[in-house]
């Protein structure tokens, strides 16, 4: 499943305050993936078991932003909207940041088929 999403990735930097505290910008930026995870309902299925994920940030900010600061946030919003069980069961995490004219977020998500145990 590959989604895309036309919001700026939020920094782990942004999103919290102190230790523990959401910032507003974090609560927001919840609400705004949360929105566009619903408009693209009929496309998303939950995901159970073992995964891999492809993250890719298109910023136009490239130079100053880290490339795993948006991975948290973003797989805390797809734990909590029930479209992965925990962001814990991701054997394999690809992250992608490419230089845009425009901020978005693409991502994929599959079964994780090699399972070392």
């Amino acid at each position: 499943m590959k989604l895309a999403f036309d919001i700026k990735p939020l920094s782990i930097n942004k999103a919290y305050t102190g230790r523990r505290f959401k910032t507003e910008e974090y609560k927001q930026y919840t609400k705004d993936i949360g929105y566009l995870l619903l408009t693209q309902k009929k496309k998303i299925k939950k995901f159970n078991g073992l995964l891999l994920v492809k993250c890719n940030w298109y910023l136009k900010n490239w130079k100053s932003d880290d490339v795993d600061n948006p991975t948290k946030p973003l797989l805390d919003i797809l734990t909590k909207m029930n479209i992965i069980n925990d962001d814990r069961f991701i054997m394999e995490l690809s992250l992608k940041k490419i230089p845009s004219s425009k901020d978005f977020i693409e991502i994929e998500i599959k079964p994780y088929a090699e399972v070392n145990t």
